[in-house]
C-alpha cells in the first residue's frame, strides 16, 4: 500500500511522527506530521491517493501520476 499527496509518496511511519500508518484496528489509514498539516492547511490539496497493490509491485512515479490525472487507480476515467 502507498499514500501520495500531490503525487509525492508519503512513507509509512509506524512511530506516527512523519508519514502514514494504519489505525489500531488496521481498518483506516492515518496521516501524521507535515503531510497531515498540509492536508489541514489553508487551500489544502485535493489530490490524495491511497494505492493498494501486491507485494513486489512498484508504485509508479510522479510522472506517471500526471498522465493519469483525473482517472481511477486502474487508469480508467473516474465516474462523476
Amino acid at each position: 500500500m502507498a499514500a501520495k499527496i500531490d503525487g509525492v509518496k508519503v512513507p509509512r511511519d509506524k512511530m506516527h511522527g512523519e508519514g502514514w500508518d494504519y489505525d489500531g484496528n488496521m481498518a483506516n489509514v492515518v496521516i501524521y506530521g507535515q503531510a497531515c498539516e498540509q492536508l489541514k492547511g489553508v487551500g489544502a490539496t485535493s489530490n490524495v491517493q491511497i494505492i493498494f497493490g501486491c507485494p513486489g509491485i512498484i508504485i509508479e512515479s510522479r510522472s506517471r501520476l500526471r498522465r493519469f490525472a483525473g482517472r481511477g487507480s486502474e487508469g480508467a476515467p473516474r465516474s462523476r
